[in-house]
């Protein structure tokens, strides 16, 4: 399983709903309240929104390089009293910067001690091993819940909640291999270089908890801690080496 922890610090990033007007914006709050303050969010005032968000996925396993993107979501509200019930669509774009790893992260991964890899790079002239590993892409395409508890006079919601779907991903691996070529008293640096596209899908569900702040009618600051995992489904591998680099060098 592909583990990815995603930490949404929603401080100052603003989840903005976008919703058709009710004939009567206040009356969603009315129901078993008598509170109308104007300060009210208009967050819920209809059936329908829109929200945008930013996120940044910490990886949970250390080889897996972290994640940033966008997420879109269609959400559909329906009332029980006070509580909100929010169903949703959501949709993203996300990638991540390169990872890098060298010839003792990869030794090491395999089982081998120190040691036996610098033997192995002494026994075979190799001065610099580089393994660059990036998502090009992630597009997640999921279905959630979210039960919206309000607090303080409706001004703030605690939410709890949950979605499930597929995620689409473009890997891209790239292996860099430097090796002494001699000849005579000189060698030159043979530089090889092989890289190789995956693409895979992944099933991914996700836990979110948060507090959400009525700051203005359509806007609401919110707080979240959003938890998710991939569980591996397919993927293709084409790969496309590329042609040898030479850098000669002489030794004095």
């Amino acid at each position: 399983m592909k583990k990815n922890l995603f930490i949404t610090c929603a401080l100052g990033l603003l989840s903005c709903a976008f919703s058709v007007q009710a004939s009567d914006p206040w009356n969603y709050y009315r129901a078993g309240s008598s509170y109308s303050s104007p300060s009210y969010t208009q967050k819920y005032d209809s059936t329908f929104g829109m929200s945008i968000k930013g996120v940044y996925g910490i990886a949970g396993d250390s080889d897996m390089p972290n994640l940033g993107g966008g997420l879109l979501s269609l959400n559909s509200y329906t009332e029980t009293g006070d509580i909100v019930h929010e169903l949703s669509l959501t949709a993203g774009l996300m990638s991540s910067d390169a990872k890098h790893f060298n010839a003792f992260d990869i030794g090491r991964e395999l089982g081998y001690s120190d040691a036996q890899i610098q033997q192995f790079l002494n026994d075979k002239n190799i001065t610099n091993v580089d393994l660059k590993i990036k998502y090009q892409t992630s597009i997640p395409l999921l279905a959630g819940y979210t039960l919206n508890l309000p607090l303080v006079q409706e001004k703030a919601y605690f939410y709890l909640g949950g979605k499930i779907g597929i995620t689409f991903n473009t890997w891209r691996a790239t292996a860099t291999l430097d090796r002494k070529v001699w000849h005579n008293s000189s060698y030159r640096i043979e530089r090889k270089r092989i890289s190789a596209s995956e693409y895979n899908a992944d099933f991914t569900f996700s836990l979110t908890a948060g507090f959400r702040f009525a700051i203005g009618n359509k806007t609401d600051l919110a707080v979240t801690l959003f938890a998710g995992w991939r569980l591996f489904i397919s993927s293709t591998t084409p790969s496309k080496p590329q042609r040898p680099h030479f850098r000669s060098y002489n030794i004095a």
